[in-house]
């Protein structure tokens, strides 16, 4: 970005911040007379006051607007409203957070410019559910696919990195998961939805108190069927067309909840996921006339012409049969032994067991250009098992929060999962499994030093962790046989890491409660995230095959208030930060006796500078607005000897895109109370370019989608809800994914984003959710 726009952005910040102290000012105790103006309006305006959000950002619940970390939070009514049903559509409610992936069910997270994916690194953001983390795959890709946001309390983002509570591989953030636990009133609901390209839903949920209460069985389940936005002309299997990014997927969890004693809980879930879809699709949309592409298979000029005709809804013939299916198991339970009033002792265990199949064909053309093809019988198969322990409590006469931990993690190593990959028709198989171990040990407090000044807290922790990655992998020709193994393969052409990582991390904040609505915090984090090796890559260099951790070391000011404006309450959450990023492992293409392959190197240092602004108003008892924005800069500061500089700075925004905003708003319809709750809301969300600078169509454009809705709920107080929904209302056309393949192989291909959907669904209500 120019200087001049980064100074002007820069400025806009300041004068948000400067507002916001300006209101922390406002704030502050006043006068009588004041006081009691104060005191009139808010007895006027109680009925439109912001509601308290409980979360789990240090692993206990507090409230939002006393936590002093910075916390973006999706209510269930927010992720229904907005119909979001993925880590791709959580972007829209989100400052800060980006994603990007092979496919839409493949994805890896980006929190302030941190996190993205690299050949054969692990992640720099993890989900958790139920505070287990979810695995990933070898690119650093959640495994997370549709179906997990099916009766959720909510979702916290949690902003820069949290490598004291959480651990390794939360440089960015951490994305949380907390589905619905059981109660002791008997209730559920059923859900049905219609809406465009057949889109057809059922969500069902039952609570079910078992014995006297102290036994409770939460079920929930959801299905849903719609066939894809892009059609596709061929494929070997269907010669007469098929369509591709469609939705076809169930989901079931169930959760038992345990009131053992007095002192003791227990809460088991269960969820079990089977998905089959289609995949992704590309579109061919640029091709190079005298490019690899087309001397190799000169019908592609041709063809290419057609499919600008077809335009981003179709797409001509594919040469391989495209799918995506995936099934997993996710088990977590959590044990809590009240020892006294003020100790308690926590038992955390997960367990996941996946196995998914994907084909990729990301040359958009009927070609075996560029493609990785899903042979019969080939499964990849991945586990997880976590055991956690923590002892949290207070001391000092209730002045000491603290917890202390630690934390056991195992991959598995599976069998070899062969995979085809297709470069000009030529098939090398790709033979490769991963495992990993990691453990941690952690303790961090909270001391309040009211004594000095009232308000006024300190927070300490730290972390070490070690790790262990695993890793083979075989290039084998298409007869699955080594053929002339490379210098750093075995005579099996077997290639094998094994690299052993360690760090320390820390935490250390201080926060003043100014007044019970104003919270003024500061803190520095350090992260970490383990090194690893080129696995994937039998002809790489022997001296580039392993790298080493990357950390971050941030620096945020942040500011969390509740205030008025006259008779109308709001809230303004403000953050500012600084990290310094050190040894960053950066993904680049290299060359090795004419072949292409990508390795992943310690590429130098940067330093990322943002913030990012969270605004709610209840503007009448009827009317509630709320917006956000996020400013992302990140800059290298210094190259390691060998780094393509120039190259680098040219993907300084790859899945960090520099602005994000948002607005939206919701309005309670004047309708008889007999009649029901009636709504309508609006939601607008807009994200900068970003990508690769340097190549030709590298570059995901900047894009705004509108989604609007209207619901009536409880229709004359009878249990029964209505509501319609359209998402991309402007139908926008828009990308969320690409393959810049022009200045190597001669084309670029564009995989888009949703068209305009409508829908609509009718729920009923029953028991304890009425």
């Amino acid at each position: 970005m120019a200087s001049g726009g980064r100074v002007q952005m820069t400025l806009k910040i300041l004068a948000v911040a400067n507002t916001s102290w300006l209101v922390l000012a406002a704030a502050l105790p006043a006068g009588p007379a004041q006081a009691a103006q104060a005191a009139e309006e808010s007895a006027t305006a109680a009925s439109s006051a912001i509601e308290e959000v409980v979360v789990t950002a240090r692993r206990r619940e507090e409230t939002l607007q006393r936590v002093p970390v910075a916390v973006s939070v999706v209510s269930a009514a927010v992720l229904d409203r907005q119909n979001i049903q993925s880590i791709v559509e959580l972007e829209r409610a989100v400052p800060g957070l980006s994603s990007q992936g092979q496919t839409r069910d493949n994805v890896s997270i980006s929190i302030r410019g941190q996190g993205t994916g690299q050949q054969a690194s692990l992640p720099g953001v993890l989900i958790y559910l139920n505070e287990v983390p979810i695995p990933y795959d070898q690119l650093g890709q959640s495994v997370a696919g549709p179906g997990l946001y099916m009766d959720l309390q909510n979702v916290q983002v949690l902003k820069g990195p949290q490598g004291t509570l959480f651990g390794r591989n939360s440089v960015g953030g951490a994305v949380l998961l907390q589905t619905r636990q059981p109660d002791d009133v008997f209730g559920g609901r059923v859900q049905v939805g219609l809406g465009s390209y057949a889109n057809r839903e059922l969500d069902a949920m039952l609570n079910v108190p078992l014995a006297d209460d102290r036994l409770v069985l939460r079920i929930a389940a959801k299905t849903q069927d719609r066939k894809g936005f892009t059609k596709v002309l061929s494929q070997p299997s269907d010669p007469g067309g098929f369509r591709m990014d469609d939705v076809d997927y169930w989901s079931i969890r169930g959760t038992l909840a345990w009131q053992v004693s007095d002192r003791i809980t227990n809460v088991t879930t269960l969820d079990r996921l089977v998905s089959e879809n289609n995949g992704s699709s590309y579109i061919l949309n640029s091709l190079a006339p005298t490019g690899r592409a087309a001397a190799r298979y000169p019908q592609l000029v041709s063809l290419f012409a057609q499919q600008q005709q077809l335009g981003i809804r179709a797409r001509i013939g594919s040469s391989l049969d495209n799918e995506s299916t995936r099934r997993y198991t996710f088990l977590t339970n959590v044990t809590e032994f009240a020892i006294t009033d003020d100790i308690s002792v926590r038992n955390i265990f997960g367990y996941m067991q996946a196995k998914r199949t994907y084909s990729l064909e990301a040359d958009g053309s009927p070609f075996p250009v560029s493609e990785f093809a899903q042979p019969d019988g080939e499964v990849f198969k991945f586990g997880q098992y976590s055991e956690e322990l923590q002892l949290r409590g207070k001391s000092l006469g209730g002045r000491l929060e603290w917890i202390a931990g630690g934390l056991y993690l195992k991959n598995p190593t599976p069998g070899y999962y062969n995979r085809p990959a297709i470069t000009f028709g030529a098939t090398v198989i790709n033979a490769s499994r991963f495992g990993s171990e990691s453990a941690g040990l952690y303790g961090q407090g909270t001391y309040d030093l009211a004594e000095l000044v009232q308000g006024l807290k300190v927070t300490a922790g730290f972390r070490y962790t070690w790790d262990r990655r695993f890793a083979q992998s075989r290039g084998l020709n298409a007869q699955r046989v080594c053929v002339n193994p490379p210098a750093s393969a075995d005579a099996q052409c077997t290639l094998t890491g094994d690299t052993r990582t360690e760090a320390p991390t820390w935490t250390i904040g201080l926060d003043w409660q100014a007044t019970d609505q104003i919270l003024v915090y500061g803190a520095s984090r350090r992260g970490y995230r383990a090194g690893g090796f080129n696995a994937l890559n039998p002809n790489i260099v022997t001296d580039s095959r392993f790298f080493d951790p990357e950390y971050v070391t941030d620096y945020e000011l942040g500011l969390k208030a509740d205030w008025r404006l006259g008779p109308v309450p709001l809230r303004t959450n403000l953050a500012v930060y600084r990290q310094n990023y050190s040894d960053i492992q950066v993904t680049e293409t290299r060359f090795v006796a004419g072949q292409q392959f990508a390795s992943t190197s310690n590429a130098g240092a940067a330093k990322i500078r943002g913030g990012e602004l969270e605004v709610t108003a209840s503007l009448t008892r009827d009317l509630q607005v709320g917006g956000f924005l996020s400013y992302v800069d990140f800059d290298f500061t210094r190259f390691a000897p060998g780094a393509n500089a120039a190259a680098l700075r040219a993907q300084e925004t790859a899945n960090r895109p520099m602005h994000q905003y948002g607005l939206n708003a919701r309005y309670s319809l004047p309708v008889a109370e007999s009649l029901g709750d009636a709504s309508v809301f609006a939601n607008w969300s807009w994200r900068d370019d970003a990508g690769n600078k340097a190549l030709r169509d590298g570059v995901i454009p900047s894009y705004g989608l509108l989604s609007l809705g209207a619901e009536m709920k409880d229709i004359g107080r009878s249990g029964w809800d209505a509501s319609v929904f359209v998402t991309n209302a402007l139908n926008k056309d828009y990308v969320v994914a690409l393959s810049a393949a022009f200045e190597t192989n001669g084309y670029t291909t564009y995989s888009y984003g949703e068209p305009r959907m409508f829908g609509v669904r009718l729920r009923y209500r029953f028991g304890g959710e009425r």
